[in-house]
């Protein structure tokens, strides 16, 4: 079928939901230790909580809206058309019937039924005011400044806009924005094919769109939700494919739209040209936009489709018409289909029928699907956006389903040993009443002690791979080397003799993608140290046959994390002026026609350098301080793990010598005895069963 009927995000989703639920009910049956509770709820919360959010960019009258539609086998979806038609981000999710709600800067909200498409372009309309840049003015108006004020900063907002203001016009449209007339969040909930029922697509405005809108846009798609989780997690950036490829102006466009994603971001990209059908040269159109991309772009995610070969797919695929006979020999059509819709579909069949003939094929409603298909080539993009997620998202999963085994198999251990421990001491206090040998009692005291000291030794052996993963490992001059890439790159900026405009933009990418990339790093040393440190404890416990109380080192991580995080606003204008010179407005602005790059450049390398310059040093000296403290709560975890382990032994035997002293004290403790046996075999059973499905979950 052209649309899998059950994406691997769902499958995902199902699987954690269910097995967490599973896991908290086991550990509340059987007064489980917390273990890894902490990490794994952090682990399974993108999944429950949140939806695998794509977004969909272009140019204006890219034929986005369209891609949109076909996407979703939705004609009717969006509204299409040469002009803007989205002033706003418009979320879209599964709902069994089909309804917009908006919520307004005020904070109400409201639910609009009937005409999907005429209602989406009432609430995204911005009247006749799509000369101002009315993006930055609401956003004024919903932090609550007066129109007063606002027009004070009109030379401000022409600025950074970009965009000549006239004040009458802005005091027009002051007189009658309102907060409660802002929508700040538009989605549209209507029936989504299955593969699409647990994601959340964002119809985003044109790059380049009126309004200053854009901005926010680029904002969302490179925002970070967790150290490894994002807003948008594929995103899918239109052209069209009948645009010259070899056109400076296109190769700027595409060039200049992906050089505002951060490197981490582009890892997420997918290129679609539409059009496809009407491409000439398309080889050679292709291997042109192959070459100008940057190197980081994979060109095996540049696919050329045709959205509207794949509505009319979907809309012969929905009838139970025979193709050939009712819309090729009879001319019919169907009711929805407008004049211009109905020439091109039936002359778009007319081919298809020709091509038949040529291939000796029988002409019935498969065929004609099959060729259909083919044409608009979205079965194979809808499969690797499939796949695509596993990338995504599967990493996560799977780290998911390896720590819920972990931890399970720990707690089993433990709580097994909990039971041994417990039946020997009823049998110690029954072989006493019953007069037999002080040689067995003594041979189970005896197994007791060395065992408790094999666990002693294991853990000042672990104790001391602490301090050498700590001291050796990860000290101050390696952690220093695993930036050396960084700082290379920082101070391989160069700035030419005579600058332009485009080379005080480039100096700004290359800063931009130097701070992402120093947070990527960041995390990846956190990742290979808390691996190191999962691995030691796993060698322990499984080598030397001891068992070692659980430490969740992703909620000590991240308590370590959180006391050296520094938490800073910034007001956005150009990345540069915000970020480097400390909220205030540099000397490059759009306005000025006269601009002195050199200056320009000039004052924000140096600065700009300084300030990442400055943030590496913190960062090493974060890390360092996060691997101290981190390595000095697990030890301090394992002394607590051992004294509420001593407590419960303590509270155990109390236990076991009130059953003795009873009156009925053997026939008490040989209940006892029985009802512990019976719940280590319930337990052993219970937990046996679900770590074997959990295993399957990774499969």
């Amino acid at each position: 079928m052209a649309i899998p009927k059950q994406d691997r995000y769902s499958q995902y989703k199902e699987n954690i939901i269910r097995s967490r639920q599973q896991y908290l009910s086991l550990k509340q049956k059987y007064d489980l230790d917390a273990g890894q509770e902490s990490s794994i709820a952090h682990l399974a919360k993108p999944f429950e909580k949140g939806y695998f959010t794509l977004a969909v960019m272009g140019k204006t009258s890219s034929g986005k809206s369209t891609f949109l539609n076909a996407l979703l086998g939705i004609s009717d979806l969006l509204p299409t058309g040469a002009n803007q038609t989205t002033s706003g981000i418009t979320y879209i999710r599964h709902a069994e019937q089909t309804y917009i709600e908006i919520t307004f800067g005020d904070g109400k909200k409201k639910k609009l039924l009937g005409d999907l498409q005429k209602n989406l372009q009432q609430v995204v309309s911005v009247g006749n005011f799509s000369n101002l840049p009315f993006t930055l003015i609401d956003d004024c108006i919903l932090q609550g400044m007066s129109a007063k004020e606002i027009l004070e900063q009109q030379q401000a907002l022409s600025e950074e806009s970009g965009m000549h203001i006239d004040r009458a016009d802005l005091q027009s449209y002051l007189n009658k924005r309102r907060r409660g007339d802002i929508p700040t969040e538009v989605i549209v909930y209507t029936p989504l094919p299955e593969q699409f029922r647990t994601w959340q697509i964002l119809d985003t405005p044109g790059v380049g769109a009126i309004g200053g809108i854009e901005n926010k846009t680029f904002e969302l798609l490179n925002e970070k939700t967790g150290e490894k989780t994002f807003a948008v997690d594929a995103i899918i950036f239109c052209i069209k494919g009948t645009d010259a490829a070899e056109e400076r102006s296109n190769i700027d466009f595409i060039r200049g739209t992906i050089d505002r994603l951060y490197p981490v971001t582009r890892e997420r990209l997918f290129m679609v040209a539409t059009h496809y059908k009407e491409m000439k040269e398309v080889e050679r159109w292709k291997t042109s936009i192959i070459r100008n991309l940057p190197e980081d772009i994979d060109s095996k995610r540049l696919y050329l489709l045709d959205s509207y070969i794949e509505q009319l797919r979907a809309d012969l695929a929905g009838t139970a018409i025979d193709i050939q006979a009712q819309f090729i020999d009879q001319r019919e059509r169907l009711p929805a289909w407008s004049d211009e819709q109905y020439k091109a579909y039936r002359s778009i069949l007319r081919e298809i029928e020709d091509a038949l003939d040529e291939k000796n094929e029988a002409k019935n409603n498969e065929t004609y699907l099959r060729f259909l298909e083919g044409l608009s080539a979205f079965s194979k993009f809808r499969n690797d956006l499939d796949k695509f997620v596993v990338n995504v998202r599967g990493a996560s999963y799977e780290t998911y389903v390896m720590t819920l085994k972990g931890d399970l198999e720990a707690q089993r251990e433990l709580k097994k040993k909990s039971y041994e421990d417990t039946i020997r001491g009823l049998d110690r206090e029954l072989n006493e009443l019953e007069g037999r040998t002080i040689k067995d009692a003594a041979g189970q005291l005896a197994k007791s002690e060395d065992e408790e000291k094999a666990a002693r030794e294991v853990r000042r052996k672990f104790s001391e791979d602490l301090l050498c993963i700590r001291d050796q490992e990860y000290s101050r001059a390696k952690i220093r080397g695993l930036f050396d890439e960084i700082a290379q790159a920082l101070n391989g900026i160069t700035v030419p003799q005579k600058c332009e405009r485009e080379h005080c933009d480039k100096i700004e990418t290359e800063l931009r993608n130097i701070w992402s990339s120093l947070e990527e790093r960041r995390i990846e040393v956190l990742d290979q140290l808390q691996q190191s440190l999962t691995q030691t404890l796993r060698n322990y416990q499984i080598k030397q046959g001891v068992t070692l109380p659980q430490v969740d080192f992703g909620s000590l991580r991240s308590q370590a994390t959180k006391k050296y995080t520094t938490k800073w606003e910034t007001t956005h204008r150009h990345f540069w002026t915000s970020i480097f010179t400390l909220g205030f407005m540099g000397k490059y602005t759009k306005v000025h026609e006269k601009t002195d790059y050199n200056k320009v450049a000039a004052e924000i390398l140096p600065v700009g350098r300084t300030k990442l310059e400055a943030l590496l040093g913190e960062t090493i000296s974060a890390l360092e301080n996060i691997i101290k403290d981190w390595t000095s709560a697990i030890s301090e975890e394992l002394t607590m793990a051992k004294k509420r382990e001593e407590e419960a032994v303590a509270k155990r035997e109390t236990w076991v010598k009130e059953l003795a002293t009873h009156k009925d004290a053997k026939e008490k403790l040989q209940q006892a005895k029985a009802k512990v046996e019976q719940e280590s075999q319930s337990f052993l059973r219970d937990i046996d069963i679900f770590i074997s499905e959990v295993k399957q979950l990774k499969k």
